[in-house]
């Protein structure tokens, strides 16, 4: 079982990947739960289920267990992405009426009209390329909620593939346990990205390929500091 953990806002995020068994009940649930106690002010408890095709007795006790922790503290627990086999075993358990679910999480992060707060988070995935996109989409799925125009949206969605990609590659040169964090900061007004990789850093001064000069044609800010593995990027939209 993978998990990957993200926060957006109030939410903390949990994206599953595996089948949810016996064997990682304890790894699963002391992981989720050791997010629940660090992080403060969250509200709400999302399962990223999607990529989950089989759960047993204990995968239920695991959804149970954490429902009661987000009870403890006032909050609520949502799984999102539910397979079919899976709400049939809800279903047949008589536990379909006991979670809130959400078809998909972009669900959970739409407005009606443009917001006017300011959207913090934070996302931590591994040095592998399958998992630039979902950075991008959460980024862009936040972006969203100001109703920029579909052209800047793309934008952001380059540049920020490219800062995760050069993180990945040049970065962490696709070393299986190093890791990058992007944390982000979003008003109507603009966007700040972080982008932090756990490499050796390199010469930002004098070394400039094809995916950092994308991103300086499109940021209006780039900083780089801890000796270039980090990159801060601001985009302005008005």
């Amino acid at each position: 079982m993978k998990l990957r953990e993200e926060r957006v806002e109030d939410k903390l995020v949990f994206y599953l990947e595996g089948e949810l068994v016996a064997k990682d009940k304890v790894s699963v649930l002391s992981t989720i739960l050791e997010g629940i106690n660090r992080e403060k002010g969250i509200s709400t408890l999302v399962i990223e289920m999607s990529k989950v095709p089989y759960l047993d007795s204990s995968g239920l006790g695991i959804l149970l267990n954490l429902k009661d922790r987000m009870s403890e503290i006032g909050g609520e627990l949502i799984l999102v992405g539910l397979s079919e086999y899976a709400q049939k075993l809800l279903s047949l358990t008589h536990l379909d009426k006991t979670f809130k679910r959400v078809d998909a999480i972009d669900d959970l992060f739409s407005s009606a009209q443009p917001s006017q707060e300011i959207q913090e988070g934070r996302i931590e995935i591994p040095s592998d390329l399958d998992y630039v996109q979902d950075v991008s989409r959460r980024i862009i799925s936040v972006l969203q909620k100001y109703r920029l125009p579909e052209s800047l949206l793309m934008d952001m969605r380059l540049l920020v593939e490219e800062a995760v990609i050069n993180g990945i590659r040049h970065g962490n040169q696709f070393a299986s346990d190093r890791f990058v964090l992007i944390e982000y900061k979003a008003s109507p007004q603009e966007i700040l990205i972080t982008v932090r990789d756990e490499g050796e850093g390199f010469d930002f001064e004098s070394v400039e390929g094809k995916g950092l000069k994308l991103i300086k044609s499109i940021a209006d800010e780039v900083e780089f500091s801890r000796g270039g593995s980090q990159i801060t990027i601001r985009k302005r939209f008005r």
